[in-house]
């Protein structure tokens, strides 16, 4: 009896060891997977604050330089755009424990839209001003041995309020009266490039 005793004890002591050891593993697994969908998001909102600092610095770089290569900005546009569904799909946003940070991510993702429109109508109000600069330094040129004509004075006076504009990257500079009149001496292509900014 004491034989049989024994045997039952060493019986239990095995299974209990055995439910110990796949409860250990069991949860060891899930800590592992959990630490890995934890460092994945966290990567994914690592990766979004880096492409938008690259595009900051590419907008900079738009913004100093006369002729700037436009891909410089597409580029972390698409990888931000790119980081953010990595986010989106995080394995960790599907437990319901983070649902709470859906919220978040929504508005996240919203912030990012309205950085993409911000980001297209500052490239092309960039390119407006820069070429309106080139326009009318040319328009400058023509006229510059008639200092008192009053296109010159206009020419000159919007060149001043467009290079303030883009240096304090601010379009109050940018005066209604400024613009210059369309003359039946501009060819029609002159004459919509004109009428852009009006």
């Amino acid at each position: 009896m004491n034989k049989l005793k024994t045997n039952l004890l060493l019986l239990l002591a095995i299974i209990i060891g055995m439910i110990a050891i796949g409860s250990f593993y069991f949860f060891y697994n899930e800590q592992k997977k959990f630490s890995k969908e934890q460092k994945e998001f966290l990567l994914s909102l690592n990766k979004i604050e880096i492409n938008e600092a690259t595009l900051v610095l590419a907008l900079l770089q738009n913004y100093i330089y006369a002729y700037n290569n436009n891909d410089d900005i597409e580029r972390p546009l698409l990888a931000l755009e790119k980081s953010f569904d990595e986010l989106e799909h995080s394995a960790i946003l599907a437990k319901n424990n983070y649902q709470s940070l859906q919220k978040e991510i929504h508005i996240l993702g919203k912030s990012i839209d309205q950085l993409f429109n911000d980001t297209q109508r500052f490239i092309m109000l960039s390119a407006a001003i820069k070429n309106s600069l080139i326009f009318l330094a040319s328009y400058d040129n023509k006229l510059s041995n008639k200092h008192n004509d009053p296109v010159f004075i206009k020419a000159s006076k919007t060149i001043e309020s467009l290079l303030y504009a883009k240096r304090m990257n601010d379009t109050s500079f940018l005066k209604k009266d400024m613009y210059l009149p369309l003359l039946p001496s501009q060819t029609q292509k002159e004459k919509e490039f004109i009428k852009t900014f009006f």
